[in-house]
């Protein structure tokens, strides 16, 4: 299969990196491998985009590449007759830390599950991170298009393009979701080294794995094709190298993987921005401080360009759609704080920890809500300010296992005294460990000064939280003892059970709050519907029409929040489908192919009252979801 050949191309890397760095093991060959893999995968991507490469074999060629160097290397090792060495694996001694590890494994193996057996079904994935990969895999290009779905466009594309590769190697979307998987993966693996480089005993590192690894907006996120893992993940990469250059002297080679690091999070997600800059701000001041002016800015200069070549190519694509390098001005203001003080700060910090804190209790629940709503009358602000607040009201909601609006309670609450510890003992640690938790830290509010409130932000704190996780762990190595320890890796691992066995929509056992039935019964198709189950019926039945009818250029026009991809998944996307655009789509009409001529046209937009389309009857239409098609009658078969 050729979806192996992005998978050799990063042992390799990693096998190399190790070999040529024998001194700190897999540790740091695991991170520079990750960042160049990483790194590879946007710039190759970009480049065969100018050529129209996306194709099965182009993509394929394309990790050859890399391959071939890390062949040639061991080749060269071989005939020089140097030692080639592996890295080696350490398994936990005592009896209760292999049965914890068990317990990880376990955690791993049933979102391996999960992320195998469900499709994408998200709905940002249905309405943009989806969609997007599918345009992409059509016309062998990662450049805009048209499309009334604006994020397909202006969002940053890098956890998208690693899905692209999936879909493209595999041939569908079944290994999709593993993007996210290997994120979640590589997180784990990730805590436990920075974990040891903090000097973190066993246990410490231990509790540090199970605190990432039983995260419920991590489990969920695990099986799923949205994104914050992978930002999680970079920003993962982006701690270590900070966390080494923080312990060592730096060095150009240090500040280029951190900055590749940084550059490859940023093309993930807008939000990396906010973990980014305290990191950068930590960076920078260590160069300035070690080294000379002159060189210090070089280095920064250096920094700065490797950061935007990684980003280049989606920034210059939205310049050219929307004028500036983001999105359109009123996308913008809709996620963007509108207005910024100390007060903002404030009222979204708070607002966005207590998403965090609700109980089971209502009256619990209730009494946090007033306590938040008193402070907002004590700064002067709305609890519910427009300019702030995006989306839904201010509300404290009890745990749920809606994808959408998970929560970390016992999480934030360990964060909560974990910080508070570190406060009052603060001259009983290390400086590293205080310099790091300050920085992630103020990721929070950083996050909270620039994104506006929203009651589905928990899936943004996510890489806050797995940042969290080796200084968590250090402060339980160091504070508690290893059977208090044992004991709270425990409590997560059993309290985390809901979250591994029933997400409302992919649920391995179901309750009253499924959306459907188990995933190991439910057919695939019925599951990418499950966060809207309403569009089931007209789908599939528009589908079948459009297949029967034999047409093949398909346009469609859909709200702006419209679930776009399921057409792509039930027409046979992406080798076997027809061709898919948009129609009549605003500001991106300018990419309108002349000689695309539509003999179907699927419509949730149009006139009731409409009975044709460009000259096409109407031959179908769903009147509780208003979806309308219309289509060449020539072979075709007519629903009411």
């Amino acid at each position: 299969m050729l979806i192996i050949f992005p998978v050799l191309a990063f042992v390799g890397i990693f096998l190399s990196l190790g070999n040529l760095d024998s001194e700190n093991g897999s540790e740091r060959a695991f991170f520079r491998a990750s960042i160049l893999w990483g790194t590879y995968l946007i710039l190759m991507t970009e480049g065969l985009s100018l050529l129209e490469g996306i194709t099965p074999w182009g993509l394929t060629l394309g990790w050859l590449l890399p391959l071939l160097v890390t062949g040639g290397f061991f080749v060269f090792r071989v005939k020089a007759k140097l030692p080639i060495v592996f890295p080696k694996v350490h398994f936990p001694k005592g009896r209760w830390d292999r049965l914890l590890m068990l317990a990880v494994l376990v955690v791993i193996g049933l979102t391996a599950l999960l992320a195998w057996l469900s499709p994408p079904q998200t709905w940002d994935s249905l309405t943009y991170h989806m969609a997007r990969v599918a345009h992409w895999a059509q016309q062998r290009a990662v450049r805009h298009y048209v499309t009334g779905i604006g994020y397909q466009n202006s969002m940053p594309p890098g956890s998208e393009i690693a899905m692209l590769h999936v879909y493209v190697l595999f041939g569908g979307d079944r290994l999709t979701t593993f993007v996210q998987w290997f994120a979640m993966l590589g997180c784990l693996v990730g805590v436990f080294f920075i974990a040891r480089r903090l000097g973190v005993g066993p246990a410490g590192r231990m509790i540090a794995v199970i605190f990432v690894a039983t995260l419920p907006m991590g489990i969920v996120q695990a099986s799923s094709t949205v994104s914050d893992y992978v930002v999680a993940f970079w920003m993962v990469c982006v701690a270590y190298e900070s966390v080494m250059i923080l312990k060592g002297k730096i060095t150009l080679r240090s500040v280029v993987y951190v900055s590749l690091a940084a550059g490859v999070g940023l093309v993930t997600k807008p939000t990396a921005v906010a973990y980014v800059l305290p990191f950068a701000f930590l960076v920078a001041i260590i160069v300035f401080r070690q080294i000379p002016i002159i060189r210090s800015l070089r280095y920064i200069a250096v920094s700065f360009i490797l950061v935007l070549m990684l980003n280049a190519g989606y920034l210059l694509r939205n310049t050219a759609l929307y004028g500036n390098p983001i999105a359109s001005e009123k996308r913008i203001s809709v996620l963007v704080n509108e207005t910024m003080s100390a007060q903002v700060v404030l009222s979204n910090s708070l607002r966005n920890m207590t998403l965090h804190a609700g109980t089971p209790s209502p009256y619990i629940n209730k009494a946090i809500y007033l306590v938040v709503a008193q402070v907002h009358e004590l700064i002067g602000l709305d609890v519910d300010d427009p300019r702030i607040t995006a989306i839904t009201n201010y509300k404290v909601s009890k745990p749920t296992t809606n994808e959408d609006k998970t929560s970390n309670p016992l999480h934030a609450l360990l964060i909560l005294i974990v910080f508070f510890v570190l406060l009052i003992r603060r001259k009983e640690i290390e400086p590293e460990v205080i310099v790091l938790s300050l920085v992630v830290t103020v990721t929070f509010p950083t996050f909270s000064s620039l994104i506006k409130w929203m009651v589905f932000n928990t899936r943004l704190h996510l890489p806050f939280f797995v940042l969290y996780a080796p200084i968590v762990g250090y402060s339980l190595d160091r504070f508690l003892k290893p059977s208090g320890v044992r004991t709270l890796a425990a409590i997560l691992l059993f309290a985390s059970w809901p979250w591994l066995m029933s997400i409302h929509s992919r649920p391995l056992i179901t309750n009253s709050k499924s959306f459907v039935d188990s995933v190991l019964v439910t057919p695939r198709e019925d599951l990418y519907f499950a966060n809207g189950w309403h569009l089931r019926e007209p789908y599939l039945e528009m589908a079948e029409v459009i297949k029967e009818s034999g047409c093949s250029s398909i346009g469609i026009l859909l709200p702006g929040n419209g679930a776009e991809y399921p057409l792509w998944a039930l027409l046979g996307a992406p080798r076997n489908a027809p061709r898919i655009e948009w129609i009549d789509a605003g500001i991106t009409s300018k990419y309108t192919d002349p000689d695309f001529v539509p003999c179907a046209v699927i419509c949730q937009v149009c006139s009731e009252d409409e009975t044709y389309f460009n000259e096409l009857p109407r031959r179908y239409k769903h009147h509780a979801t208003k979806f309308q098609l219309f289509l060449d009658v020539q072979g075709s078969t007519s629903l009411p």
